[in-house]
């Protein structure tokens, strides 16, 4: 706000007022960057799950009309992330514990067989990549930088399915993938999780080197299923037996 001064007297002040959107016609986004965008959002749990999506919001946010951020929430939908409420409107997905374990056996059943596969038909370049990945992975401080730590493991599992080249449980990996997402958020409020999460890493990853295809299955369904007992144990305040 800027004072106008008439011999040294104020007599006006003149008002900026900023639009705290952004502009709804200069670099405005399309149909799929919006979606995108929307999507990263949830994943990194700028939104976290139970959060409504408004949809006037969305429309103002976004500088575009409802029927494109309509079709935007239905595809979101289609990912799994998002859901139609009982009111007719839509929320980031709030796991159930039955949900949680349905996604957890899911990624056992595809990951173990990844991993096994990528055993198999681990070449030099990807036996490097592997090898730096872990040298990452051990470096990291969990305690103070727990962040990271999710990040690389992160890494390490759609590493460990380019490596498996299998084009089929790739597509079913990334349906799946944006649900571990949501769960991955949840494992980041507990320090001991992504701490156990780190040796299980180190320790796929070198069964992965060493050639040994049963182990590497066998690693990282145990990694899996461990982390699935976490998640429920400590949002519940219980333990269940996860078959």
């Amino acid at each position: 706000m800027d004072k106008l001064f008439d011999n040294g007297i104020p007599i006006v002040y003149k008002i900026c007022i900023v639009n705290i959107y952004p502009p709804a016609k200069k670099g405005r986004m399309d149909k799929q960057m919006i979606l995108e965008d929307l999507r990263n959002k949830i994943l990194s749990d700028q939104y976290p799950q139970g959060t409504p999506l408004i949809e006037r919001d969305l429309c103002t946010i976004y500088g575009v009309s409802r029927t494109p951020i309509r079709e935007i929430l239905w595809s979101l939908v289609t990912d799994g992330i998002v859901e139609q409420r009982s009111t007719r409107g839509f929320s980031v997905v709030k796991f159930e514990f039955n949900q949680i374990v349905d996604i957890f056996q899911t990624r056992e059943a595809l990951e173990g067989m990844a991993a096994r596969l990528a055993c198999n038909r681990l070449d030099q370049k990807y036996h490097e990549q592997l090898s730096n990945l872990r040298a990452e992975l051990q470096q990291v401080d969990i305690y103070t930088n727990s962040t990271q730590g999710v990040e690389l493991g992160r890494k390490m599992h759609n590493l460990v399915f380019e490596i498996a080249s299998n084009n089929l449980l790739t597509d079913f990996h990334k349906k799946v993938g944006y649900l571990a997402a949501l769960t991955t958020n949840m494992t980041k409020q507990n320090i001991k999780t992504e701490k156990e999460s780190q040796q299980h890493h180190l320790a796929i990853i070198d069964a992965i080197l060493g050639g040994d295809a049963e182990q590497s299955e066998k690693q990282m369904r145990n990694h899996l299923r461990v982390t699935c007992q976490n998640i429920i144990s400590f949002y519940n305040g219980a333990v269940f037996k996860i078959l």
